[in-house]
């Protein structure tokens, strides 16, 4: 993914006013802005900018792609609630509710980075899932939604996580299992 951040700025600002710009960029961008992705930086006069004041610009490449989540459930209200949590967090989500439908949904949409089984599926559905996920896709993580592991060794989930706590410790466990080596050269 390319794009380029312009930030217009007034000319005499002290260089740490520019770098507190960059870093506030950064944080709104996850810190996926590090000096590797920025190729060039360039600042010219700017006719759009105030009176004496440049335009300082930056292409930034090579960020990684998204989290690929596959959400699965058979309440379609928890499916959808779950999916618009994790979008709103820059999450690329599909989601199905049939869980029979996961090795054609990641044929389909594939392959992901995580896949969330649902508190609603029944134990059979999640058992049959999970075998087949450790069989065909054993890099892919598994989040399992319930109070309990329902009948499965620790070992054949990522992370057990209770639903009924709510979004924010949702989004914790699938940022813990889905994090990324970070990069040393992170800005911020």
């Amino acid at each position: 993914m390319n794009f380029t951040i312009v930030l217009s700025v007034f000319n005499g600002l002290p260089r740490t006013h520019l770098l507190s710009s960059v870093q506030h960029l950064n944080r709104s961008f996850k810190g996926l802005i590090t000096p590797g992705s920025l190729s060039k930086m360039q600042s010219e006069k700017d006719s759009q900018a105030a009176p004496g004041g440049f335009r300082i610009s930056a292409m930034v490449s090579d960020l990684p792609s998204p989290i690929r989540v596959l959400s699965v459930a058979d309440e379609p209200v928890l499916l959808s609630t779950r999916q618009r949590i994790l979008e709103l967090e820059n999450f690329a989500v599909h989601s199905l509710a049939d869980a029979s439908k996961i090795p054609s949904g990641i044929e389909t949409h594939g392959p992901f980075d995580v896949v969330i089984l649902g508190h609603t599926l029944d134990v059979a559905q999640i058992k049959t899932a999970v075998v087949w996920l450790r069989s065909h896709q054993p890099s892919t993580k598994i989040l399992l939604l319930g109070a309990d592991a329902r009948g499965l060794e620790p070992s054949q989930f990522d992370e057990l996580m209770n639903p009924a706590d709510g979004p924010l410790p949702f989004l914790a466990a699938v940022r813990r299992i889905t994090r990324r080596p970070s990069d040393p050269n992170l800005l911020v």
